[in-house]
């Protein structure tokens, strides 16, 4: 229990180092300086403010010195962070899978934030798993998956190009079948979303007036 609870900390505190690259790099600024402050009214960080985890409980999500709400995101990959690294070292994941993992999740972190995927990047940090997958490419399941997805891409607003290009290159890993299931698990994930920020919306649409502007400035 207590080697699980090192590695589940271990994976938190990756997971925050990730989450400020996602955050910081995509819009070019450095991941070392300034330090890490708040957003909204630039006081740094001490040290005692940045325990993945326990900085973020402790001060109930809120700024200690403006009080301002911190991102519930940061919580969260943190979070899960902690449970990908138990989830690698439980299944006793190759390199090459959990290097993959990991740069799904940095890249899930750079969507969440800024609904971008950067395609050069991209490739940058698959290109090893490229050569490694090489002899048992699935050509066929990623030229029907991209060919698919480009014609859903002409139709509908919501897929974009960064999408296609993820979800081909898994494909062309792992083939059509295994692709489809993390499909459905993908689409069955948005809509437990969905329902919850529509349920969300709608209690806050019943709260009395002078609650809903409450609750609107607030979140």
């Amino acid at each position: 229990m207590l080697l699980y609870l090192i590695i589940f900390y271990s994976g938190a505190c990756c997971a925050s180092f990730l989450t400020v690259c996602a955050w910081r790099l995509p819009i070019e600024k450095s991941i070392i300086t300034p330090r890490s402050h708040c957003d909204c009214c630039q006081q740094s960080l001490a040290w005692y403010d940045l325990l993945p985890l326990f900085s973020y409980l402790y001060l109930r999500g809120h700024c200690r010195t403006c009080h301002a709400q911190i991102k519930p995101t940061f919580l969260f990959s943190e979070l899960i962070g902690g449970l990908l690294a138990c989830f690698i070292f439980s299944e006793s994941l190759s390199w090459d899978l959990a290097y993959l993992l990991v740069i799904l999740f940095y890249i899930s972190l750079v969507d969440l934030f800024y609904y971008i995927l950067y395609p050069i990047p991209l490739f940058a940090s698959l290109a090893p798993l490229f050569y490694l997958y090489w002899s048992q490419n699935h050509w066929l399941g990623a030229i029907i998956i991209c060919s698919g997805l480009l014609g859903l891409n002409y139709y509908l607003d919501g897929l974009g190009l960064g999408d296609v290009e993820l979800l081909t290159i898994l494909g062309l890993w792992f083939g059509l079948a295994p692709l489809l299931q993390i499909l459905l698990t993908s689409c069955l994930c948005c809509l437990f979303y969905y329902t919850l920020r529509q349920f969300r919306q709608a209690s806050i649409r019943n709260l009395p007036y002078h609650s809903s502007l409450l609750s609107a400035s607030v979140f």
